[in-house]
């Protein structure tokens, strides 16, 4: 199969055995990573701070802001959750001091009464599983996202700290804003992301060509490019051409979701203070910003589900 994209011939190739993305293909979803993400760096911060803007409401029941989430598949609601997420510092410790005692034994996974912690997906693999295991499960993601510390169920964990968060992202305000979305939404499983000096993060993709959404809050002030920001492209659950071609690019990739090709005028890196709640359509292009060494983020994750 021949695609001719920015002026590249693309050519891949599928044996008998697995399928293989020419080097060509490989470079070429580098390079267009790479330079979305140097355009980004580039801009002045008040161009970033306009493009976050437009996103931005203060009320929940705002009909423009839903309204924003079905037509640019973001929308961003600043520090609405900030005396939720004020106990949450001391769970976040504990689950760092957990992670590097684990890491200490050079185990693959451990499991006690209260949690299993795994690196990858050793013990236990794919995302219903991990969400549905009888306790939390803590993962420390190793090839993409290495590094990144992905807790399963956190509030069963830590329900004193984050119990709260729970409810705020299960409240009756937030349901009708989803309300909106072109299926009927329900709080599913609720997650924490941890990341920690994660310099190498999966380039640009989606997480379904079907409606998912979910809801992210700041746990941690992330004011700028280097603590890594959650990153998305405005308005690209809406636009079926760029879906089609990411999708011939990422045919033959191990990962049939990555999205490479996009719009960088409409890339919008979500800078806002702890407490800020943003939700996201996830077959919108997204992805989070490489950090710096010794930069630290924390974000809690709601996954609505489809009734």
């Amino acid at each position: 199969m021949k695609i001719e994209l920015f002026g590249l011939s693309l050519e891949l190739k599928k044996n008998k055995e697995k399928s293989v993305l020419s080097s060509d293909a490989k470079v070429l979803m580098s390079e267009l990573n790479q330079q979305s993400l140097s355009y980004i760096s580039a801009l002045s911060d008040i161009n970033v701070k306009d493009r976050i803007t437009s996103l931005c409401f203060s009320d929940l029941k705002s009909e423009a802001a839903s309204q924003c989430l079905k037509e640019n598949g973001i929308v961003a609601f600043p520090s609405v959750f900030e005396s939720s997420v004020i106990g949450c510092q001391e769970a976040l410790s504990a689950i760092t001091e957990i992670v590097r005692n684990f890491n200490a034994k050079e185990l693959d996974w451990m499991e006690s009464d209260n949690f299993l912690i795994q690196r990858g997906n050793t013990k236990v693999a794919g995302y219903k599983n991990l969400a549905e295991y009888p306790k939390p499960v803590i993962v420390i993601r190793d090839l993409v996202d290495d590094g990144m510390i992905d807790i399963f169920n956190a509030d069963k964990l830590f329900p004193d700290a984050f119990q709260s968060i729970k409810e705020d992202l299960s409240s009756k305000d937030v349901r009708n804003l989803l309300a909106d979305s072109e299926n009927e939404l329900v709080p599913h499983n609720f997650n924490v992301y941890i990341n920690q000096g994660v310099t190498c993060t999966r380039g640009f993709h989606v997480d379904s060509y079907t409606q998912q959404v979910k809801g992210f809050v700041y746990l941690t002030d992330v004011k700028f490019l280097s603590q890594g920001p959650y990153t998305y492209v405005r308005g690209s659950s809406r636009q079926p051409v760029l879906q089609s071609f990411n999708q011939a690019v990422s045919t033959f990739s191990s990962a049939k979701t990555e999205a490479p090709i996009v719009s960088q005028k409409r890339i919008v890196p979500m800078l806002c203070d702890k407490g800020s709640f943003i939700v996201s359509d996830q077959s919108g292009i997204h992805r989070g910003f490489p950090q710096e060494l010794g930069r630290y983020r924390a974000v809690a994750v709601m996954n609505y589900k489809q009734v």
